[in-house]
């Protein structure tokens, strides 16, 4: 069977799945940048962005968003130059945002 999830109130224009941290990333026209954490089928808190989203790209540390302006949008998760979040990291910080939106 299929999951739905509502994570955007406008088109969605891109798709980025990661198996390798069990996330996918959506992003469309309502600016916003959707999660979902695979493992537990759990929609976690979205990213802004000032204008839409038309493409984008992840890896351990970074999240690239291809936007409607022509800029490039990277939110980089490094806590500096020789210290960087990994995949264990990643899912640590994932959870913790989920269990806070639960609680609210």
């Amino acid at each position: 069977f299929a999951q739905a999830f509502k994570l955007h109130t406008k088109d969605v224009n891109c798709l980025e799945l990661n198996s390798e941290l069990g996330l996918l990333l959506s992003g469309g026209d309502d600016c916003d940048i959707g999660i979902v954490k695979l493992s537990s089928m759990t929609v976690l808190p979205s990213l802004k962005c000032p204008v839409g989203v038309l493409s984008l790209a992840m890896d351990h540390t970074r999240i690239i968003a291809g936007c409607e302006d022509s800029h490039l949008r990277i939110w980089d998760f490094c806590v500096d130059e020789k210290h960087y979040m990994d995949k264990d990291a990643w899912q640590a910080i994932a959870c913790m945002m989920e269990e806070s939106r639960n609680r609210a």
